[in-house]
């Protein structure tokens, strides 16, 4: 997957949506972060005399790109909607253990609803360039699997979290951000990102 490109398709589609709103109350965010996936080695690799064909599933880090979008409806709260990519491994028989040996590579869709609480207006009227802030979110992770000799199916896991979040705002419309939240999510029981933030 060439993330650059869609990195570039998303942000242009995003910004051009919002740039007609004239409204500092939307806000987008652009961030990287890891996820924690599951990938296959091959059993030689814990038992150097192992000449067989199984595969054992570790747990490795992906790249994964987010995109969101929000709406603040007081000072205090926005909400709005996330959508996120990753490149993650799927069993092609989720039911084969203890050793799962058939997998392949899927797209991971990430999607959902988010939260976020800002605290620094409890303590200061005015807005800073700073913002303290309580994110949560709760969506899905999707995958789809389907080759010549399998069928069809799709893949679902819920994810859901709370954490802190801190950003950093250099103009009226464009900041940095970063979060880390706890919860349940794919593999892991944290997840946090990093990025851009612009306000419209």
């Amino acid at each position: 997957m060439n993330y650059l490109r869609l990195f570039l398709f998303c942000f242009t589609i995003v910004f051009g949506q919002c740039i007609i709103a004239q409204d500092t109350k939307f806000n987008i965010k652009l961030s990287g972060s890891q996820v924690t996936n599951v990938r296959l080695t091959h059993l030689s690799v814990f038992i150097t005399s192992y000449t067989g064909d199984e595969y054992f599933p570790i747990e490795k880090p992906a790249f994964h790109f987010r995109t969101e979008m929000n709406y603040s409806i007081t000072k205090s709260i926005q909400t709005g909607l996330y959508f996120g990519l990753s490149d993650l491994t799927v069993f092609l028989d989720p039911n084969e253990q203890p050793i799962k040996s058939t997998y392949t590579n899927s797209t991971g869709f990430f999607y959902g609803i988010q939260v976020n609480y800002k605290i620094l207006p409890l303590f200061f009227e005015q807005q800073t360039r700073f913002d303290v802030y309580i994110p949560a979110q709760l969506g899905l992770v999707s995958k789809q699997v389907g080759n010549d000799y399998r069928r069809h199916y799709n893949e679902h896991t819920l994810e859901a979290g709370i954490g802190l979040g801190a950003a950093i705002n250099f103009s009226r419309k464009f900041g940095v951000f970063g979060e880390a939240l706890g919860g349940r999510f794919y593999y892991s029981n944290f997840n946090w990102r990093t990025g851009l933030s612009f306000r419209f």
